[in-house]
């Protein structure tokens, strides 16, 4: 084989059969097609921008999307979807003009919708809650501490208080109450 020491300039086209060791920096003015892969080894980086502010890299045990720069990491599309890395599995979808949707092993729990969010299974709210507008229950409804309304409460179907209940306002009923 031959060897090039300095500078080595091509004006035509270059064709070169074998591997080929570049040692050094390689500049490319113009575009550079790929017909195959590209591979690198561990913490080696793709480098995109002037001062590198995006990074594609992978550490040898996770790989890496990084915006090492000033503003925003931007994903441009009407839909993404992020996968499992099988790709058998939706962990999120996000749609344009639409919803985004949580899953949790396939199965879609968390919904935005047009007007709030839609969870779809058992929500466990830990902590201080409230809630302004009007709530409909559908379903059992368990409190296992105090419970204070503000307004009016309208209760349809049997009710039964197994703690405080304060109410400042109005109480509605439509069915029997016990009171334990």
């Amino acid at each position: 084989g031959g060897r090039v020491g300095g500078d080595f300039a091509v004006s035509a086209n270059l064709s070169v059969g074998g591997t080929s060791n570049l040692v050094g920096a390689v500049s490319v003015d113009g575009v550079m097609t790929l017909n195959n892969n590209l591979s690198m080894q561990d913490d080696d980086k793709i480098l995109i921008g002037t001062g590198d502010d995006l990074q594609l890299f992978h550490d040898g045990t996770n790989s890496y999307v990084k915006d090492a720069g000033t503003g925003n990491l931007t994903l441009q599309a009407n839909q993404v979807n992020f996968v499992n890395a099988a790709g058998s599995e939706t962990l999120m979808q996000v749609n344009q003009d639409s919803d985004v949707i949580l899953f949790n092993d396939d199965t879609a729990r968390l919904k935005t919708t047009s007007t709030g969010v839609s969870v779809n299974g058992t929500l466990d709210i830990s902590g201080n809650t409230s809630i302004g507008g009007t709530s409909n229950i559908t379903g059992k409804a368990e409190f296992e501490d105090d419970v204070s309304v503000s307004g009016a409460l309208v209760v349809g179907g049997a009710t039964q208080l197994n703690s405080t209940v304060t109410i400042a306002g109005s109480a509605i009923f439509e069915d029997s109450v016990s009171v334990s």
